[in-house]
């Protein structure tokens, strides 16, 4: 759900649209459940993801790099959204990864 809010949103700074403040919130609050979710478990185990948990670090300063210029009325850098999502979807690859690993 996450990473469908975020392509949604990416489409709109893409054609320089207003991003809705709701779906901003509602893409960060699933987006910080799931790396809250990711640490703990990552925590309870010897070797957790920690490539995905490392990128999805990285994604989330993107991220709060992005809110901080939408509040601020700014248009959003297309290049760090980009860079965003990238990051955000490399990190669920290796999450899969990761969980294929441990189903084998």
């Amino acid at each position: 759900l996450t990473a469908i809010l975020g392509t949604y949103l990416f489409t709109q700074v893409v054609v320089d649209q207003e991003t809705p403040r709701g779906l901003v919130v509602t893409h960060g609050g699933f987006a910080a459940v799931g790396l809250v979710l990711l640490l703990l478990y990552s925590l309870r185990r010897d070797a957790g993801p920690i490539e995905s948990l490392t990128l999805l670090a990285v994604a989330a300063t993107g991220a709060i790099l992005l809110v901080v210029q939408d509040v601020r009325g700014t248009a959003l850098p297309r290049w760090l959204a980009a860079a965003h999502g990238s990051v955000a979807a490399a990190a669920f690859f290796f999450l899969l990864l990761y969980n294929l690993k441990l189903g084998a």
